[in-house]
């Protein structure tokens, strides 16, 4: 899978990750994981690192859309609640901000960034906070197999 996602419960947090090759069918199995997830009403930011994708031609409008419809709707009990995304290249930059326009109108405040380092000054997370937990995951990885795996998630 290319995208995986866990949550921070003590900093609120949602950290979502892809990598590789993105498409339509994973991006709905996040989300639909992501909705069912309880833990999920804990959190007041999500951060949503893309910085390792590779290709996302698999990514259409269409899926954008019913995606950004189905967290608006959710989003009236998610006010207060950041989200911020980092995309570096241009076209994972577009389709980030397509997403954004499809669920606008919300009162969850979304960013749009090219660098980590900006989105993490943004909701105030220490500076290196995903570097440094991509590291604890790699090493959790190595010793016990269960690199992204979403707490929550059976």
């Amino acid at each position: 899978m290319s995208l995986r996602y866990e949550i921070e419960r003590q900093l609120g947090l949602v950290l979502v990750v892809g990598s590789g090759v993105i498409r339509d069918e994973d991006l709905e199995r996040l989300n639909k994981r992501l909705m069912a997830d309880p833990d999920l009403r804990h959190c007041t930011m999500e951060l949503d690192d893309m910085r390792a994708v590779t290709n996302s031609v698999g990514v259409s409008a269409d899926c954008l859309r019913r995606l950004g419809e189905k967290w608006g709707e959710r989003d009236s009990f998610l006010e207060g609640t950041k989200l911020a995304s980092v995309a570096p290249r241009d076209v994972e930059f577009g389709l980030t901000r397509m997403y954004q326009l499809y669920r606008g109108g919300t009162p969850v405040e979304m960013r749009l960034f090219r660098e980590m380092g900006e989105a993490e000054h943004w909701l105030d997370l220490p500076a290196g906070f995903v570097t440094s937990r991509r590291a604890v995951r790699e090493t959790e990885h190595s010793t016990s197999g269960t690199l992204g795996e979403p707490s929550g998630d059976a």
